[in-house]
């Protein structure tokens, strides 16, 4: 299959499978996300008259066909696609032709990962964050229920001083919210558009309208809403952006860590999901 940067150089499938990973799994995870930044830069396109409304209407309807057939599961990525941005203009320029591939005019991989990331990561914040949010709940009601009851306060093992119900399930509460507000709080860094930074040093030429191009941003940070410049991968090997959410005195602490890994093509992305104890 012909690939985004590829050139007529036939690849090694050992490179592949190095350098891919397995990016093309982890990326299933984002093609929703992909297909909601993809249509907004798109409509961004239009909007400063460099793809016709005739194309933008092809590729919002094309987007919004190729991604409900991704959540049907009708087709997933493949090693071969390398990655889910890759997969998804394969699907739609073969759903609508040559239109699929203006979508990429002014836009480069680099700032269309970092964007999906930030919305995915924005999502994962508010989900953690209302599932802490029913956990305090459920320990408010008990100790409304039972806070009176007696219980003994441990110490090195041993029994302690007298302690209750309300002091034992008050105290996880209390630290539970803290963790709540700490992910509403990633928010802030979250809610910033990647879109139009392109490979790292922006598309002067073609006078993109960035603004327009947000769809991440729901609060008034103003420019800040903007990620002026990205990193370029081909000046920084290996672009990581990482997020950690810790309940640091429950075990076990969810951590979520989401890196970006790049080989010199701009290539790769892995998710990790992982759980140990604080």
């Amino acid at each position: 299959m012909s690939r985004l940067w590829d050139k007529g150089t036939p690849l090694d499938e050992r490179v592949l499978a190095f350098t891919a990973g397995e990016d093309h799994q982890l990326d299933e995870r984002l093609v929703q996300y992909d297909v909601r930044a993809s249509i907004a830069h798109a409509r961004m396109l239009a909007g400063r008259g460099l793809i016709t409304q005739e194309d933008f209407a092809a590729i919002e309807k094309g987007l919004t066909e190729v991604g409900a057939d991704h959540a049907k599961g009708k087709w997933k990525i493949t090693l071969q696609d390398e990655d889910g941005q890759t997969a998804l203009e394969k699907h739609l320029t073969a759903k609508i032709g040559a239109a699929g591939g203006r979508v990429h005019l002014g836009r480069s991989r680099n700032d269309q990962v970092l964007t999906a990331l930030r919305l995915y990561l924005k999502d994962a914040a508010n989900e953690l964050a209302a599932g802490v949010d029913k956990v305090v709940a459920a320990l408010d009601v008990l100790v409304d229920k039972q806070g009176t009851i007696v219980l003994p306060g441990y110490t090195h093992m041993q029994q302690a001083m007298p302690s209750s119900v309300k002091l034992w399930a008050g105290g996880f509460a209390n630290e539970l919210r803290d963790d709540a507000a700490g992910l509403r709080a990633t928010l802030r860094r979250i809610d910033k558009s990647p879109l139009g930074s392109a490979a790292g040093y922006g598309a002067p030429a073609l006078k993109l309208d960035r603004d327009a191009g947000t769809i991440i941003s729901e609060l008034p940070y103003g420019r800040q809403r903007i990620v002026e410049i990205a990193i370029a991968s081909v000046a920084i090997e290996g672009l990581a952006f990482v997020a950690e959410v810790r309940a640091e005195d429950v075990q076990p602490a969810v951590v979520v860590v989401v890196s970006g890994r790049r080989a010199h093509a701009g290539k790769g992305l892995a998710v990790f999901v992982r759980s140990w104890a604080g």
